[in-house]
């Protein structure tokens, strides 16, 4: 990644870290409800209970606290990159 975009995935940390839950939350229903064709690639117990979206947010989290050290691979879980996969 290019330095000027780690400064500004860096920059967001603080919201995410504040925001991370409600931010997936939201990016959960609007795939659910604007995207229905995707709704194959998410596990739906972990849709239900709410696991998919503390998993993605803590990937989200993880990312924007840790793009100095780590490639993305190193520390996103299988559900995490069902959700980062549709970028």
């Amino acid at each position: 990644m290019l330095d000027c975009r780690k400064k500004i995935v860096q920059s967001t940390e603080p919201v995410i870290r504040e925001h991370r839950e409600t931010i997936t939350r939201v990016f959960y229903r609007h795939l659910r409800e604007e995207h229905f064709e995707l709704a194959s690639m998410f596990n739906a117990r972990d849709q239900s209970d709410g696991n998919q979206a503390r998993d993605f947010a803590a990937v989200i989290l993880a990312y924007a606290s840790n793009t100095d050290r780590l490639p993305m691979s190193t520390f996103v879980p299988s559900s995490g990159r069902s959700s980062a996969n549709i970028f």
